[in-house]
């Protein structure tokens, strides 16, 4: 995140501006924001968003210069955050002297608070944070936004990590033919390029012309690969393209190239079906990516992918997810290969599971090469029905004139697929409005997820169990019981035990 304000010290208000002024003192301010982490050895880490907590720190940066674009040094710039105009967050420190570069920086804390822009409304429920130089009476100032995000109502993770090469085969030639790769990473709440994320490369043969890169400002690193001379190289190379999120995890994809020699010969001998990027959609209407691509490689007797164009026919099944197609088409559909590889469009239906998918090549002489791979998998969507309920003739003394019952919630996603295992589910309890005693002698267990275990050590896809501790008093008076859960983007979903009755 960057931004520029260039201002100058007279008697008129300070407006944008990409000219110098006249006046005896002019100044250009320049701010930047950096989310970042910590790894285990203590190193400091780009990442791409500030998440809720004291892991993820977002660095300012202000630069302050003369009209000349000469660095002022030694100068007090102040800083100050607000979310919608109200005070948020804290600093380090909350004023600091430019260097000798005209660099002050800081690092925001968010204070255990989250703060993130809707789109969908005008205003910016974000973080703004304005750096600030004094000059007598006058205020030169500039801002910056940011959001603070909350996991829990949120997914940031994955990333989306492509790694693609500009050739898909290279010679023998002591590196006088070259592929570049460029791995690009995006954001997975609204797809933007993250910036300045450290992406490591390696390769089983052949070389690179660097083993790290950090992504530019459309989130890509490019580096170059090539041969070493080496005759014994030729063949298949993977290179893997890697990023380490200190927080959430590792990104990873491949691509494989061909390092070719004299004796290619081009003929089909087998196929592989590599692992698809990404491996896991949604079911439609979930909320999140409903499709993706299953690729074959074709090769050679000698392990090389064939430069010929082959046609390959895809083929799902058994047992198809519901609703799941290839490219719209069906349950199989065909496409020629590049560079050795033919790819087609999988795409999610209303139906969660794992794509079982076979790729068939039929050779000039009359041969059927094969290659069967489950490479994706169908996951359900996200919370969109929820009912919670509990059985009061289930309940055994513990003791003390207390109880303990089960209550359960299960939870659907918009096609009553039980959702992922550790969905969280909250539950509270609170004193029914009709009544005119409002103490309940009981309590519920406020969290749950999914895929719990019950008070029998079982446990059950979309169902997540808590208990309800209650006195003798509060028999048949436990209020009113409600499970909470959040949907897409966030979306507050929430039911009441006995909802049409009255309380539980």
């Amino acid at each position: 995140m960057f931004a520029i304000l260039v201002f100058s010290c007279d008697n008129r208000t300070p407006t944008k501006s990409n000219s110098s002024s006249a006046s005896s003192e002019n100044y250009n301010l320049e701010i930047t924001a950096q989310p970042y982490a910590t790894d285990s050895g203590g190193n400091a880490v780009v990442v791409g968003e500030d998440i809720v907590g004291s892991f993820v720190k977002t660095r300012i940066d202000v630069i302050l210069k003369d009209s000349t674009g000469s660095v002022l040094p030694n100068k007090l710039i102040e800083f100050s955050a607000k979310v919608e105009g109200v005070s948020f967050g804290e600093f380090n420190i909350n004023s600091s002297y430019t260097n000798a570069d005209g660099l002050a920086s800081v690092n925001f804390l968010d204070k255990d608070q989250s703060a993130y822009d809707n789109a969908a409304t005008p205003t910016h429920e974000g973080v703004t944070v304005e750096a600030k130089h004094v000059v007598g009476k006058e205020n030169f100032s500039i801002t910056i936004r940011f959001d603070v995000f909350d996991t829990s109502a949120v997914q940031l993770w994955p990333y989306q990590l492509n790694l693609s090469s500009n050739t898909g085969s290279i010679k023998v030639d002591d590196g006088l033919t070259s592929a570049e790769l460029s791995a690009k990473i995006t954001s997975r709440q609204y797809g933007q390029a993250l910036k300045d994320l450290e992406v490591y490369f390696e390769s089983t043969n052949g070389r690179l012309s660097e083993l790290s890169k950090f992504t530019d400002t459309l989130g890509t690193a490019l580096v170059d690969f090539s041969d070493t001379g080496d005759p014994e190289e030729a063949g298949v190379s993977t290179i893997v393209a890697r990023y380490q999120h200190p927080a959430f995890g590792t990104l990873i994809d491949s691509v494989q190239i061909t390092i070719l020699d004299t004796t290619y010969s081009g003929t089909p001998a087998y196929a592989e079906i590599p692992s698809s990027y990404p491996g896991e959609i949604m079911v439609v209407s979930g909320g999140g990516l409903e499709s993706t691509q299953i690729c074959a490689r074709v090769f050679d007797e000698n392990g090389v992918l064939v430069n010929e164009p082959v046609n390959v026919t895809f083929t799902l099944g058994p047992n198809i997810p519901s609703g799941a197609n290839l490219n719209n088409a069906g349950i199989s559909d065909s496409a020629f290969t590049a560079d050795g590889e033919a790819c087609v469009s999988i795409n999610s239906g209303t139906g969660p599971g794992p794509i079982r998918v076979t790729a068939t090549v039929l050779t000039d002489s009359g041969e059927v090469i094969t290659a069967t791979a489950t490479p994706v998998i169908i996951a359900t969507g996200p919370p969109y029905y929820l009912e919670p309920d509990y059985n009061p003739q289930e309940t055994e003394p513990i003791g003390g004139g207390f109880y303990l019952t089960e209550a359960a919630a299960i939870v659907y996603d918009r096609w009553y697929n039980p959702v992922s295992d550790s969905t969280y589910v909250y539950w509270s309890m609170e004193p029914n409005p009709l009544e005119v005693d409002t103490v309940i002698e009981a309590f519920v267990q406020g969290v749950s997820f999914t895929g719990n275990e019950n008070l029998n050590g079982d446990n059950f896809p979309g169902v997540a169990y808590t208990t309800i501790t209650y006195s003798t008093d509060a028999i048949g008076d436990l209020g009113l019981v409600s499970a909470l859960t959040f949907g897409t983007n966030g979306d507050t979903i929430m039911a009441r035990i006995n909802e049409e009755e009255g309380e539980a």
